[in-house]
């Protein structure tokens, strides 16, 4: 063997080196940024993670107590904490290693594998960390406090994954049995950590359908053995959240959430409910001068004046249902706002320890990217304004919708929860998964020669474009934050 064999042989591949740089750049963030407590949610998992040892610290599903959250995210959390142990680190220190592990694992192995990327020069694989970059300045507070935001995305992040490997690119047909399992172990630990990912569930299983109809009698034998390993790796994880159920609830159910007690109507009701009357809602890091509660909620007049004018309103969901009929425009209006206020992520820590903090670069930094990604959308598009061209006959129409829904199918299932979510008191880290998807699209599909090429060929036009969207957001944002709780700059 030659000695160029040699080192191509024991040469680390570009991906293991993007992974091995992001476990560090994000160590050190993490590091830098990392609270002297935890708070609200984030202290609510930490301390379930401790529910999982027995009296002699031992993991024990037995030991979990009675809650409301499912068991997986405080389970992995719990795990974090055993191998910190077994390092002899604290577990402030073992948790840092696991988001550090979990972010560079997600954004430069997996990530990139959904889009397709391929390093097609030595240095390409510094764009597997650009979402990284781009998710460690925005969202840094997703990751230095243990939240599922990251971690359900994550999961489902790995369930696509799994899902593109086994229809597209495997070769051995005795990994599709453990494949699929996986895929459902993972939907399941995704919609265990974060309800809302039901939706990407529901998503996920048209995708399989559209895979029998696809196929047809071919590939049915395969399909339906695949579907049965799924559902095997759905209940395989499912079983321990059951059992939990069970022991104190008396239900066989797969989530057993009963929020009656908190909510009369149900949670989903309520959270609509919340919608009409919040565009925005913001957690503040400790009570202060505004008052004992830390909740900062941006009102909405139109909301408040609708729920106003039609008395007892109980939150159920068939009177949300005719609410909406009866004020169609107004309610479409408000979820307008809501999205407008969403695409406004000036608050990276999640916990927010200034309120009034200068934050008008990030939104301004925001926007732009918004902008060059539709501008590098709308480009993305032309190909499928090719394949209607192209072809011939009444079937083009259906060729072209089949041709994007073949393409862009697995970006609706980490699409869909985040439209999901728009009816509800918005949340800007509930818009997480959407922001990925951009920075996704900005790394790695995005021709930048044809974007410059169309911004130097119409500049007026983007110019304009460009301000008028600001315009109109900007004032959305306004009005949202003179609405606010308590007294709230927008921009400074």
């Amino acid at each position: 063997m030659s000695q160029i064999e040699k080192r191509q042989k024991y040469r680390i591949p570009p991906a293991g080196i993007a992974f091995l740089g992001g476990v560090l750049i994000s160590f050190i963030y993490v590091s830098l940024f990392y609270p002297d407590t935890y708070v609200y949610d984030s202290a609510h998992y930490w301390a379930l993670s401790y529910g999982f040892a027995d009296e002699q610290g031992n993991l024990s599903l037995a030991a979990y107590p009675s809650d409301f959250r499912g068991y997986v995210f405080p389970l992995y959390l719990f795990l974090s904490r055993v191998f910190s142990h077994w390092l002899g680190i604290s577990d402030s220190l073992g948790f840092i290693c696991l988001v550090a592990v979990s972010v560079s694992f997600i954004l430069t192995i997996v990530f990139p594998y959904l889009m397709d990327w391929r390093e097609k020069n030595s240095w390409d694989f510094l764009k597997r960390w650009i979402p990284l970059f781009l998710v460690l300045f925005f969202w840094r507070g997703l990751l230095v406090y243990p939240l599922s935001d990251f971690y359900s995305l994550g999961f489902t992040l790995v369930a696509c994954a799994l899902f593109k490997w086994l229809y597209n690119d495997h070769r051995v047909w005795w990994s599709e049995i453990p494949a699929s399992i996986l895929i459902g172990v993972f939907l399941y630990a995704a919609y265990n950590t974060r309800t809302i990912y039901l939706f990407a569930v529901i998503v996920f299983a048209c995708l399989i359908c559209l895979r029998f109809l696809k196929e047809g009698r071919l590939g049915a034998g395969k399909n339906v053995i695949r579907l049965v390993c799924i559902v095997a790796g759905w209940f395989l994880l499912a079983a321990p959240q059951i059992w939990i159920n069970h022991r104190y609830t008396g239900t066989w159910s797969l989530w057993g959430v009963d929020t009656t007690d908190m909510f009369s109507a149900g949670l989903f009701s309520f959270q609509l409910f919340n919608g009409l009357t919040v565009d925005r809602y913001e957690t503040l890091l400790t009570p202060n001068d505004f008052g004992n509660i830390p909740n900062i909620y941006f009102y909405d007049d139109v909301g408040l004046q609708i729920i106003k004018s039609i008395g007892n309103y109980e939150g159920t969901l068939w009177e949300y249902i005719r609410l909406f009929f009866t004020y169609p425009l107004e309610v479409i209006g408000i979820y307008f706002r809501h999205l407008a206020n969403l695409l406004n992520p000036v608050y990276g820590e999640c916990y927010i320890s200034n309120l009034h903090q200068f934050k008008i670069h990030v939104s301004v930094f925001n926007y732009i990217l918004m902008v060059f990604t539709a501008i590098g959308g709308v480009d993305l598009l032309q190909k499928y304004r090719c394949i209607y061209e192209n072809q011939a006959g009444k079937r083009k129409t259906k060729i072209l919708i089949a041709s994007f829904f073949e393409d862009t199918s697995l970006w609706w299932v980490i699409i869909f929860p985040c439209l999901a979510i728009i009816p509800g008191a918005p949340e800007v880290r509930f818009f997480f998964p959407a922001y990925v998807c951009m920075y996704g699209l900005l790394a790695f599909k995005i021709q930048w020669k044809r974007v410059a090429q169309c911004i130097t060929t119409h500049p007026i036009q983007t110019i304009l474009w460009s301000v008028v969207g600001l315009v109109v957001l900007s004032c959305v944002w306004s009005d949202t934050f003179a609405n606010a709780s308590t007294n709230v700059w927008l921009f400074l």
